[in-house]
């Protein structure tokens, strides 16, 4: 399985997942966010299971505090090392976390429910993209403009409730002091 049913696992992940950001995306009718995580959610658990096999690369068991990192074959290259991928899963990342605040869901329990599943295993993909290390990355150069991206739009992921939060007490203040 893990010489070819792997790979085709993440050939048919990555394309649902791929699938499922355009469509949350360029949602066109409203009412169709839930059904939209779901594919959402479904997509991203397939992508997670194959991210995060144990390639066999290291036995942790008999090596005491040893961890595994991913270490994927050379061949994934053109599924893990995409631009185009990463800049979408935190587009998407950050509308799911929006769209999970308390005061974006008017009270429908079960969407704010799906909504922060579903933030969170896009947390888990984009963590198990930035354990990706190894032959898959074609330069020292090309390996360190990956994680420096990862890292920046995790950055201003972070970054962005501290400012939305500091707005808020400036926007009070004014409101108290009658400016």
């Amino acid at each position: 399985f893990e010489k070819e049913g792997l790979e085709t696992s993440l050939h048919i992940a990555m394309e649902q997942l791929g699938q499922a950001i355009g469509a949350w995306e360029s949602r066109a009718q409203a009412g169709t966010e839930m059904r939209l995580l779901a594919r959402l959610k479904a997509a991203g658990e397939l992508c997670l299971a194959v991210l995060n096999w144990d390639h066999g690369w290291l036995d942790t068991y008999s090596i005491p505090g040893a961890t595994t990192s991913n270490r994927p074959p050379q061949s994934w290259r053109s599924y893990l090392v995409r631009p185009d991928l990463l800049q979408a899963l935190f587009r998407v990342y950050r509308a799911v976390w929006v769209c999970a605040l308390p005061q974006c869901t008017n009270a429908q329990t079960s969407f704010w429910v799906l909504a922060t599943d579903v933030a969170a295993m896009l947390r888990q993909i984009l963590t198990a993209l930035s354990g990706v290390t190894g032959k898959i990355f074609e330069s020292t150069e090309e390996k360190g403009g990956y994680f420096q991206y990862l890292a920046t739009s995790a950055l201003h992921l972070s970054a962005e409730p501290l400012m939305a939060t500091e707005a808020a007490i400036v926007l009070s203040k004014r409101d108290v002091g009658g400016q």
